[in-house]
Order: C-alpha cells, then sequence, then structure tokens
C-alpha cells in the first residue's frame, strides 16, 4: 500500500529513526483495544507488585524489583507497537534486553 494511502486509512501510523550510527526507520503501529488491555494488565501487575511490598522496602530493593519487571516483560510490549522484524533490526543493546 503506497504511503500516503496507508496514512489516509490509519493515520497513526508513524515512521521513527532509530540508531546510535546508522540511523534505521521502524514504524509504530497504534493498539488495537485487546493490546492496550493487556498492556494496562501488565502495567497493573508491576504497580500491583510495587504496593504489596512492605512499607519498610528501600529504595535499592523497589528498583530491582522494576527493573526485574522491565526485563521479563519488555520484548511483549515492545512487540505492540513495533514489528518482529523491526525489533530484531533495533541493535544489539535491544536484543540483550529482550
Amino acid at each position: 500500500m503506497p504511503e500516503s494511502k496507508n496514512q489516509n486509512v490509519n493515520p497513526r501510523i508513524t515512521d521513527v529513526y532509530v540508531g546510535i550510527r546508522d540511523l534505521r526507520k521502524i514504524i509504530i503501529y497504534p493498539l488495537s483495544i485487546g493490546q492496550q488491555l493487556r498492556m494496562r494488565d501488565t502495567v497493573s501487575k508491576l504497580f500491583e507488585g510495587m504496593v504489596s511490598m512492605k512499607d519498610d522496602v528501600n529504595s535499592a530493593t523497589l528498583a530491582q524489583y522494576v527493573l526485574g519487571f522491565i526485563e521479563e516483560n519488555i520484548r511483549p510490549l515492545l512487540l505492540f507497537i513495533i514489528s518482529e522484524k523491526d525489533l530484531s533490526l533495533s541493535g544489539t543493546r535491544m536484543l540483550m534486553l529482550c
């Protein structure tokens, strides 16, 4: 589908350039209702886990929990908005996260 026609059908699709030395174009897609609900559920689990921790938890423990949660969920969350192909092209750092 030509770029201009694609923008008319779904104007929220956006092209973004990522990279440090070599810029690559990736396409960011809008979320469907189902994806929005799954993303909301994932983020809700993060906050539920944070709230369920005791009040005397220090900031280092909280940060460790949040980073662990992100490591476990970054790939599925990114796949909501970019394609598998774009995710694999986003460089070594992104692949290490996923």
